[in-house]
């Protein structure tokens, strides 16, 4: 893992609660509880290599190098930068709904247990979760050096003769022919669930009753099959505590468009009328029009993307809808105060900050690193790197001059491209910081 991983995995800031000083960068402490929560973010794949103290020394030296990138860009007014401003409002108002939506409002006015309860049975079966089924087959391979087709359904015919009406020796005669020659199939195939088997012999097995065998053989790719139906477990459903969260947001958003009763002029969307009305707010008389819903556009998705969503009817449908759902909701958390509630700043700052140095390292620090092809073809000339991709390769790549010009091509330069230009930001990332802990006071308080 390079410093530059280790430092886009541990830029999200925690503020602090009542704890321990870790670190001081700047003048901006940094506390042991952003650490330790820290630890609980990381995806475990990523820090199974490191011990416990180990791991906490990772997070703290990333949250130390995030501090110094604030204090520089800070200093030098990039965060007041016209096209940064633009840039993270349209960021911020994403992440200004969804804090309302699935966090203000649920801790400010939350959904009671009989609402969710009522509108869980309503969609109960959209959380059926079908029960798996016990299967045996018999089957006769055809194509690949087996059976012809028509040997294979000749063959399966006289085997569905050998089953008793009741199905009661499906179990004998699939044993009988499972494995040899004549079929090479497994006889007993077990639990499975939807999505597992090849769709046809799912259909065919699902559509069975318990003790009950398909009476005409089922065409698959592998060949013919005679299905059994041994056992079916009951259908179940997901717990209402596992989708509370997600039943809770239909409500909330079904309780502000009965307050706000928006209205949709779907057939007078058109960029080129935009004083044309295409939705309404009764509640408080907003008159939405299209130069509105394209700024809109413009200010979730950007000028680039915004032009996108006319193409189809359904889309530009879909986000009428939505853009009027987005007024809604802030029109309702300007209401509420909820840009001025603690919480919300506790949420909105650790992203701003993220987003402030991210965009700063990949636009400014790294902006001018590259790697010529030059440099490309000089790694490739490399005896250790031509053993290395001979090694991938095989004897193909030395001999078949067509093959290794195409994997040169399509792999191997472009591998070696990338791997250069990360050693290079790695380079590069390693100076900034080294330069930035040189300009900046850091006082390390805390070694685990």
């Amino acid at each position: 893992m390079n410093r530059i991983t280790v430092f886009l995995l541990l830029i999200i800031a925690f503020l602090p609660g009542c704890n321990r000083e870790a670190a001081v960068v700047n003048g901006k402490v940094i506390y042991d509880s952003e650490i330790k929560a820290r630890i609980g973010k990381l995806d475990p794949a990523q820090t199974e290599k490191y011990e416990k103290g180990d791991i906490k020394n990772v997070i703290l030296k990333g949250r130390i190098q995030i501090n110094l990138v604030l204090s520089d860009l800070r200093e030098k007014g990039y965060d007041k930068r016209n096209e940064v401003l633009r840039e993270w409002a349209s960021i911020e108002n994403e992440m200004k709904l969804k804090y309302f939506l699935n966090e203000y409002l649920p801790e400010k006015r939350p959904v009671s247990g009989r609402e969710l309860r009522k509108l869980y049975d309503k969609k109960k079966e959209q959380y059926r979760q079908e029960g798996r089924i016990h299967v045996r087959q018999i089957l006769v391979r055809a194509g690949n050096g087996t059976h012809t087709w028509d040997e294979a359904e000749k063959k399966i015919t006289l085997i569905l003769g050998e089953i008793q009406k009741d199905g009661k020796n499906f179990a004998d005669i699939a044993k009988k022919y499972s494995g040899n020659g004549a079929t090479g199939g497994k006889d007993d195939l077990g639990y499975f669930g939807r999505g597992e088997m090849d769709p046809v012999f799912e259909k065919a097995a699902f559509s069975l009753k318990e003790k009950e065998y398909t009476r005409e053989p089922v065409k698959t790719r592998y060949g013919y099959h005679l299905i059994y139906l041994e056992d079916r477990n009951e259908d179940t459903f997901v717990p209402l505590e596992d989708v509370r969260k997600e039943l809770s947001t239909v409500v909330q958003i079904q309780k502000l468009k009965e307050s706000y009763q928006p209205v949709y002029y779907y057939k007078r969307i058109n960029r080129n009328r935009p004083g044309y009305v295409v939705g309404e707010l009764k509640k408080t008389g907003l008159k939405y029009t299209n130069r509105m819903f394209y700024n809109d556009l413009v200010s979730f998705f950007g000028s680039g993307k915004a032009p996108a969503f006319y193409k189809t009817k359904a889309n530009i449908q879909k986000a009428l809808e939505e853009m009027l759902s987005a007024r809604i909701m802030n029109q309702e958390s300007e209401i509420c105060g909820m840009e001025e509630d603690d919480s919300y700043q506790e949420y909105i700052q650790p992203l701003r900050d993220e987003y402030l140095a991210r965009r700063y390292i990949n636009t400014v620090v790294l902006r001018d690193v590259s790697v010529s092809e030059k440099d490309v073809m000089a790694e490739y000339r490399k005896p250790e790197t031509r053993k290395k991709i001979e090694g991938m390769y095989g004897k193909k790549f030395k001999e078949d001059l067509s093959f290794r010009k195409r994997v040169e091509r399509e792999s191997v330069l472009p591998g070696i491209r990338q791997q250069l230009m990360d050693d290079a930001r790695e380079k590069e990332f390693v100076k900034y910081i080294t330069g930035l802990e040189k300009k900046y006071p850091v006082e390390v308080k805390i070694r685990y």
